[in-house]
């Protein structure tokens, strides 16, 4: 798996997770994910859609990182379309938990820091 963190002129930071997330690799994504949240920072984007397989592991770096994000006071969202993540969000609940978006630029915040950016 490979996990890049990037800033946006949206202002947002994107984290983009490509490959597995399962035990082995899951602790990268979280590594990246809180390096990358800041207190009252940034929205962050977790861009999960090269990502292939969604394991146990993956699914509890997802929930440590929307707990952190929360206590951070930073807005949090996901961007995904496959089955493969898709499913064991929504089988967990944990697509309640979170902003998920189909495409990167509807997650992104609204140029000029409106109320939903």
């Amino acid at each position: 798996m490979t996990v890049t963190a990037r800033p946006t002129p949206s202002g947002a930071v994107v984290v983009t997770a490509c490959g597995e997330v399962d035990y082995r690799t899951g602790p990268l994504l979280q590594d990246v994910g809180l390096a990358n949240l800041t207190p009252a920072g940034p929205p962050l984007v977790i861009d999960l859609t090269g990502v292939t397989f969604l394991g146990a592991a993956g699914l509890s770096v997802l929930d440590i990182l929307g707990r952190a994000a929360t206590a951070a006071n930073v807005r949090l969202s996901l961007v995904a379309h496959a089955r493969v993540v898709l499913r064991p969000l929504t089988l967990t609940g944990l697509d309640r938990e979170f902003d998920i978006h189909s495409a990167l630029a509807d997650a992104l915040p609204l140029p000029g820091g409106g109320p939903d950016g």
